[in-house]
């Protein structure tokens, strides 16, 4: 009788050790943590009598949960680490993708939207530029406004200011 409540402990075992298999593969979801307390609370409720075998049938299996129990931490350590080789081989996978789509060239309504932002952006960096040149022509390319520190005039540029925190 204690025999065959050995043999279910151990098939229980065997069934829990399959599904975490498919977590880390990924086919489940979600981890098995409930079978797990389950497996867990009845290998250590089980009481070997006084026969030898049955002991040691029981200790061996208490020492395959032993190891189970290392793997399966070791292997969520790594799954919290971002270490573990299948789910970096994925990762790897979408980043080559990604970048494989990124050095694809844009398409033409995509560059005709970036032309028509950096006309607007020119436009507006214009007009603040006429802003703080008190609205005279632009200057030419590469030429500053005429504006000094503190908002003081620059001498020649009639009188052009522009207002500072300080009021100076």
């Amino acid at each position: 009788m204690a025999d065959d409540r050995i043999a279910v402990l151990a098939a229980d075992l065997e069934a829990l050790k399959v599904e975490f298999e498919k977590y880390f593969l990924g086919i489940e979801k979600r981890m098995p943590a409930r079978e797990r307390e389950r497996v867990e609370r009845a290998i250590r409720r089980h009481v070997p009598g006084n026969d030898a075998v049955e002991r040691f049938r029981h200790s061996n299996l208490v020492q395959r949960l032993s190891t189970y129990r290392r793997y399966w931490n070791r292997i969520l350590r790594a799954i919290e680490e971002g270490t573990y080789e299948r789910d970096r081989f994925k990762a790897d996978y979408r980043a080559q993708k990604k970048a494989e789509q990124k050095a694809e060239k844009p398409s033409a309504a995509a560059e005709a939207r970036a032309a028509k932002t950096a006309r607007e952006t020119g436009d507006e960096a214009a007009a603040f530029l006429a802003s703080l040149t008190g609205g005279k022509p632009k200057a030419p390319s590469g030429s500053m406004p005429a504006v000094g520190l503190r908002g003081r005039p620059v001498e020649g540029s009639e009188g052009a200011r522009v207002a500072t925190p300080s009021g100076g």
